[in-house]
């Protein structure tokens, strides 16, 4: 037995608890903006665990290569620990890029950013000194545009070790180009040239690729296997209907072409009176990927082969919109014509549930379904079919037609039945949110207090049978922004906690004030 009268005293600092245990709470808190730093400056046992993540990522600031004169090199501290750098092509000078690369050993990627609406090319040269040194191995675009005309080779006179490509436009760049009275073809032109010259280098090592419809070079990419990809992420729109058969084209033989894939995504806006955009086609057999974990695409049709996939190991699936349904919604006059927005009814989101051969091991669910006469099937499938999940995220809409209340305590009730459940999002349209949002500043108070209403009474019925629950997340527009709000079980509510909607940038156009 211990004795009651210990007068020994139990440390409480937090270095007493070793470098390992204190990584790990650096880890955890890496995921909220600004704690890391915050953790970092408690003590130096702290500070030395957090340093690895604290630069291994980096941004190239301006006096580096744009004033000789200070041109000094980087911080010998940081040079090991660097592994990725940032750089932003509007303010660079290319002259004598990638001087100071080789100060840092460990450095294995390089991205490129601008501001979305900014068109912004990254030229050959930079490119070239990125793709040839030894120890870079990934290649990043956001929203700018890789150009290798000019003196950019052909791909047969260089070999890249290039295993990750990542070129990723600004979401709404067709309306962006149209408002700004910019030609995007040309964009589209030169992004189509580089991308081919980039993706035909990788074929033996590519492991992660991440393109844009529009302009991949996926009848290139239809030729051979890609034997190590492990990541395919396609976004964006079809140019012309012509291009619709390349996708089905490139996936064919999905499990021999690409035998060692593990997470596939598809986000593709449908062209206006086309239909949803085939990913496999209707084929006669089933299609069985064992080694495929992620699967996420957008606007599926259900008689597409890939909504019976065979895939025993999935243990995350998407079945969603792409840009945001509620984009639309409240903009209907802003957006390009020529996309179709064809979400799914809660009957045929239940029919690919049911078809796809996951074996309940799926832990994370995303849907987003217009509601029918099978919502509570739908629901009922979710909360009973898969036991281990532990994460959910429901965009629900109701139908042109449809003034009947949210049943929000009812989907609550459903969604409880999830005893694993520890993280749930929810976009429920209620009719307060539709159409012109929030144009007075009364529309305004009275739909934030509904929502607050809301909230804390779906979260009152969650927590009674999901103590697992963190909080729940419900999707809260305002006149310029969605944010996820956070409902915590102590009935503490964080409005605009968890930020910005992280599937995409709000459309490039001033919406009215309140």
């Amino acid at each position: 037995m211990f004795p009651h009268n210990r007068t020994d005293k139990v440390p409480l600092s937090l270095d007493s608890l070793g470098e390992d245990v204190l990584y790990l709470v650096a880890l955890a808190v890496s995921n909220f903006p600004g704690a890391l730093n915050a953790y970092s400056r408690t003590s130096h046992s702290i500070r030395s665990a957090c340093l690895g993540m604290l630069f291994a990522c980096a941004r190239a600031p301006p006096a580096y290569l744009t004033v000789p004169a200070n041109r000094d090199a980087p911080p010998l501290i940081i040079r090991p620990l660097v592994r990725q750098l940032t750089y932003y092509p509007a303010i660079l000078e290319y002259a004598d890029f990638g001087w100071e690369l080789d100060f840092f050993p460990s450095l294995r990627s390089i991205k490129f950013v601008a501001i979305p609406r900014d068109y912004c090319s990254v030229p050959w040269m930079a490119i070239k000194t990125c793709i040839e040194h030894p120890n870079i191995s990934s290649l990043s675009f956001l929203s700018c545009v890789p150009d290798m005309s000019g003196d950019g080779p052909l791909e047969a006179t260089y070999r890249s070790i290039l295993t990750d490509l990542s070129c990723v436009p600004y979401v709404w760049r067709d309306v962006s180009c149209r408002l700004d009275r910019r030609d995007v073809r040309n964009e589209h032109k030169l992004e189509s040239d580089s991308l081919a010259a980039l993706v035909a280098s990788m074929t033996p090592l590519a492991r992660h690729l991440r393109l844009p419809l529009e302009t991949a070079p996926l009848g290139q990419m239809a030729i051979h296997p890609w034997l190590a990809l492990r990541e395919l992420y396609l976004s964006g729109r079809y140019i012309t209907p012509e291009n619709l058969k390349t996708l089905p084209d490139m996936l064919s033989d999905i499990p021999n072409r690409l035998p060692s894939l593990t997470s596939l995504t598809i986000l593709a806006s449908p062209l206006n009176g086309y239909g949803r955009t085939p990913i496999l086609g209707r084929l006669s057999s089933q299609v069985h990927h064992p080694k495929l974990r992620s699967l996420t695409i957008s606007y599926p049709d259900p008689d597409d082969a890939i909504c019976a996939l065979q895939a025993p190991n999935l243990t995350h699936l998407s079945l969603r919109d792409w840009p945001r349904y509620y984009y639309p919604l409240h903009f209907p006059d802003a957006l390009t014509a020529d996309i179709a927005w064809p979400i799914l009814s809660s009957s045929e989101c239940l029919s690919i549930l049911k078809s796809m051969g996951t074996n309940g091991r799926l832990e994370q669910l995303e849907v987003v379904y217009q509601a029918d006469s099978a919502e509570e099937d739908l629901l009922l499938h979710i909360a009973t079919a898969h036991p281990s999940l532990w994460s959910i995220e429901l965009h629900r809409y109701r139908s042109e037609d449809d003034d009947s209340p949210v049943p929000y305590e009812q989907i609550a009730l459903r969604l409880a039945s999830v005893k694993r459940l520890r993280r749930l999002r929810l976009n429920l349209d209620f009719p307060e949110t539709t159409g012109p949002l929030c144009d007075s500043s009364e529309a305004f108070y009275r739909w934030t207090t509904l929502f607050l209403q809301v909230g804390t009474r779906m979260m009152a019925v969650l927590h009674q049978s999901c103590p697992m629950l963190v909080a729940l997340e419900m999707l809260k527009q305002t006149y310029n922004s969605a944010l996820w709000a956070r409902f915590h079980p102590s009935g503490k509510t964080s409005l605009y906690e968890g930020g910005l909607e992280r599937d995409g940038e709000w459309p490039p156009f001033t919406p009215p004030s309140i």
